[in-house]
C-alpha cells in the first residue's frame, strides 16, 4: 500500500511568525493585483490554518484596517491622512491664492476655472454621498416607526380581543364554535 507524504521543503526556521501586519499585508497584494482577497486565499499562501488567518483579520477589521466585503472576502481599507486647512484668496487683477497647508498656488481666472471644472465631479460625488445617507437615515426611521406601528397595532388588537372576552363573558354570551 503507498502512502503519500507530504513535506515542507523549506526548514520551519525560515517561516515566519503569523501576525496582523503579515494578514494585512498579503491581503493589500492580493488587492492591488486585483485579485479577490479570501480566507482560503490567505491561508493557502501563508500555509496556516484559516482559523488562524480569522483571527487576525477579526483583529485588523475592528482596527479599521481591513473591511468585510462578503463573508470570508476582505479588502484593505485606504487611510487618508488628516485634511490641511485649505484658503482661497482672491487677488485684484484677477489672481487667486489658493493655500493648502503649507502649500501655496497662485492661479490665474483661467486655471481657476480649470481647477474648478475637475473638482466639480468630487463635489457631485460628495453632494450624492451625503444625499445618500441622509435617504438611508430616512427609511431606517420609516422601518423603525413601521415597527413600533406594527407593535402598537397588534398589542390594541390583543386588548380589543381582551375587552370583547369580557363583554361577553359578562353579557352572558356563550363561546361560538368555529366551524
Amino acid at each position: 500500500m503507498n502512502h503519500l507524504v507530504l513535506t515542507r521543503t523549506e526548514p520551519a526556521e525560515k517561516r515566519t511568525m503569523l501576525t496582523s501586519a503579515r494578514v494585512l499585508q498579503l491581503i493589500a497584494e492580493i488587492h492591488a493585483s486585483g485579485r479577490i482577497a479570501t480566507r482560503q486565499a490567505v491561508a493557502d499562501i501563508l500555509e496556516v490554518p484559516v482559523g488562524k488567518v480569522d483571527e487576525h483579520t477579526k483583529k485588523l477589521i475592528e482596527a479599521g484596517s481591513v473591511r468585510r466585503l462578503l463573508p470570508g472576502v476582505f479588502e484593505p481599507v485606504d487611510v487618508m491622512p488628516e485634511a490641511r486647512p485649505v484658503h482661497v484668496s482672491r487677488l485684484s487683477g484677477g489672481w487667486v491664492k489658493i493655500e493648502v497647508g503649507e502649500g501655496m498656488l497662485t492661479l490665474t481666472a483661467e486655471e481657476e476655472r480649470m481647477l474648478a471644472m475637475s473638482v466639480k465631479g468630487a463635489a457631485e460625488q460628495f453632494q450624492a454621498l451625503a444625499a445618500g445617507r441622509d435617504l438611508a437615515d430616512q427609511v431606517a426611521d420609516l422601518r423603525r416607526r413601521n415597527t413600533e406601528s406594527l407593535e402598537r397595532d397588534t398589542a390594541a388588537k390583543a386588548r380589543i380581543a381582551e375587552l370583547e372576552e369580557q363583554v361577553r363573558v359578562l353579557m352572558g354570551i356563550p363561546k361560538q364554535l368555529l366551524i
